[in-house]
Order: structure tokens, then C-alpha cells, then sequence
């Protein structure tokens, strides 16, 4: 599954309704309650798709969410209901802390009632700081890939290089 290139290269609108169709038949909002942080509102999207995922984790950063990747299911054989099925690696792409989340409640949404309404609970939570949770999407993927456990790492391979813009 991919989103075709036409669509990705549309209006604000449209993405928007795009998004909001895919979290509406693949996403879920959940609460999570711990001692520490109280109620939590979490929003996920879920697919046996990296190329989906992808699409759809960059279309949310083009609106400032930030969502992290994690393997939710590892493959293999599945029981549901009594019969046996072979299934696909799945992941989740998951968004938990508030700023993040109040950011997709007011740019998507959700259309389906039951899982919007669980956006309920953030009105009644005072903002939290989060000035240690930011989360740079892809890095982790990328050193994975780039450096092995067992190499050594060579400062100068971590060094960034800019191009000069010169198209004006």
C-alpha cells in the first residue's frame, strides 16, 4: 500500500481529508493512565506498509506532528477465533504527548465519534512542558543503518555538510 504521487503532491485541503480518511479506517485514539502523568490521549495509525507509513508520518510532519515508528507485531502465525493465520509484520506510528497531540485533533481529526471523542479528556489536562520529549523522526532508522553496533564510529562520518542555496 502507497499513497500515489499525484495525491501526495496536492492541496492542503485534500491532504488533510486524505489523512483523516486513513486515520479513520487504520488509526486509533486510546487513553493511557499512569501515576505519574495522569490521563494520556494517544493517537496511532497502524500498517503492514513502511512505504505507507512513511508517507504518512511525512505528511504529518508537514503539519508539525510528530509521530514515532515501533513494530507492533511481529509476523508469524496469529490465532483469532479459533483459526490459525500467517500474518505480516506490522507497525505503529504513535503520538502520546499533548503538544503533538492537540496539534492533530485541530489539523485532522478523527470523523469516526468514538474515537474523537476521547480528545475529551485533553480539555480537561493542563499543558504539560515537554521540553524533553521532542522526537527527530528517522534519525534512529538512518544510524541503524549507517553504523553497526560492532564498527566504530569515525567523528568526521557524523559531520553534516550544507549546500549554499544558488538559485537565486
Amino acid at each position: 500500500k502507497t499513497i500515489h504521487f499525484l495525491i501526495l503532491n496536492n492541496s492542503y485541503k485534500n491532504l488533510k481529508a486524505i489523512l483523516q480518511g486513513l486515520f479513520d479506517t487504520d488509526g486509533y485514539c486510546s487513553i493511557s493512565k499512569s501515576i505519574k502523568k495522569g490521563i494520556n490521549v494517544v493517537v496511532g495509525f497502524t500498517s503492514t506498509s513502511p512505504i505507507l507509513l512513511d508517507q504518512v508520518q511525512n505528511l504529518c510532519l508537514q503539519l508539525g506532528i510528530v509521530f514515532k515508528r515501533k513494530v507492533c507485531f511481529k509476523g508469524g502465525q496469529s490465532n483469532f477465533s479459533g483459526k490459525q493465520y500467517q500474518c505480516k509484520k506490522a507497525w505503529s506510528l504513535i503520538c502520546s504527548n499533548q503538544k503533538n497531540t492537540r496539534i492533530f485533533q485541530k489539523e485532522i481529526g478523527f470523523r469516526i465519534s468514538r474515537k474523537g471523542e476521547k480528545f475529551k479528556f485533553l480539555k480537561d489536562q493542563k499543558f504539560q512542558s515537554e521540553q524533553f520529549s521532542e522526537y527527530i523522526p528517522f534519525v534512529g532508522e538512518w544510524l541503524m543503518n549507517n553504523f553497526s553496533p560492532k564498527k566504530s564510529i569515525n567523528i568526521d562520518d557524523l559531520k553534516l555538510t550544507f549546500r549554499k542555496n544558488t538559485s537565486h
